[in-house]
């Protein structure tokens, strides 16, 4: 993870129940809004998308250079599915 996301901490990693990816849940920790970038050297991020915290499919997330950069709010708690190969 990268940016100045230093304050981003993982919660929960896990396997995606519909595909091959993995759901993440992450917190900024901080009183700051902050921006963290995901990536992976050795899996290729194919597709993205915001889940509610129960879990629920939202919004689609763009993929810019394998990588998903994500605007957090302070104390926000944020889940997102990764679609990788």
């Amino acid at each position: 993870m990268g940016g100045d996301g230093s304050a981003v901490l993982t919660l929960h990693i896990k396997a995606a129940t519909d595909g091959p990816g993995v759901v993440v849940r992450l917190v900024n920790a901080s009183d700051e809004t902050v921006t963290a970038q995901i990536g992976s050297a050795h899996m290729r991020i194919l597709s993205a998308r915001r889940l509610s915290l129960l879990g629920e499919p939202q919004a689609a997330l763009d993929i810019q250079n394998g990588a998903l950069e994500l605007s957090f709010s302070p104390r926000e708690i944020m889940a997102v599915e990764l679609m990788v190969e």
